[in-house]
């Protein structure tokens, strides 16, 4: 399958009944894969049901533990996506489990630096924020009792997350409890792979070649 796409005898890869990690390994193969010098990451987008709105996570499916330039690659690839869905500036939430900075908690620390890296403009074309906790990413008034000042407090398009599993428990749990619909764009590779749960519907999957195709129209 990667070869084909390399060959350009087929355009996207849908990863079937496989680990996800098989299919990756055959994707990052140096001679025969589709690498390229950019971090590779998923961009799972769902239905939010709180804010109503489509809100994108990265990353709950490739990069186990990001460190500080990993987790600015996952902000511009998650960025990248949304300005082609045509949202100019997108909102960026960090999230960990407290809002304040502690040396103690690396997300918190990490958060702390790509928010100064974006008031900079070193990340550009969205607003980011953090490190923020759930709630008060999620809704304006958690943000204003716990004193925090906020421009995108209850109106965030994308979190990024702390690790794996926090994405990982995330997504499933926003499929299984929440029951919203989804769709994941893979961003980094060659061609376009999408790396659906193996119990994913039918209609996820469908999503998801929707949004790549339309993240991949202008390249």
């Amino acid at each position: 399958a990667c070869m084909m796409c390399r060959e350009k005898k087929a355009d996207i890869i849908l990863k079937g009944s496989l680990p996800t990690a098989s299919l990756l390994k055959a994707v990052l193969n140096a001679e025969t894969g589709l690498r390229t010098e950019r971090l590779l990451s998923d961009v799972f987008i769902y239905e939010d049901p709180v804010m109503k709105k489509l809100v994108g996570i990265t990353d709950g499916g490739i990069t186990p533990l990001p460190n500080l330039d990993q987790k600015r690659q996952l902000i511009e690839n998650a960025v990248e996506v949304y300005h082609r869905l045509g949202c100019e500036k997108p909102k960026v939430a960090l999230l960990s489990a407290v809002e304040k900075v502690s040396p103690k908690l690396q997300s918190t620390v990490d958060a702390a630096e790509l928010a100064k890296m974006n008031r900079e403009g070193k990340i550009k074309g969205c607003i980011v924020e953090g490190p923020l906790a759930l709630d008060n990413a999620l809704s304006k008034r958690c943000a204003e009792l716990k004193g925090i000042k906020s421009e995108i407090s209850g109106d965030v398009d994308i979190f990024v997350m702390p690790n794996i599993e926090a994405g990982n428990v995330f997504a499933k749990s926003i499929v299984f409890y929440a029951k919203a619909k989804l769709g994941h764009a893979i961003m980094g590779a060659k061609a376009p792979v999408l790396i659906n749960s193996r119990v994913d519907d039918a209609p996820s999957k469908l999503h998801s070649i929707a949004l790549t195709i339309l993240v991949s129209l202008d390249k």
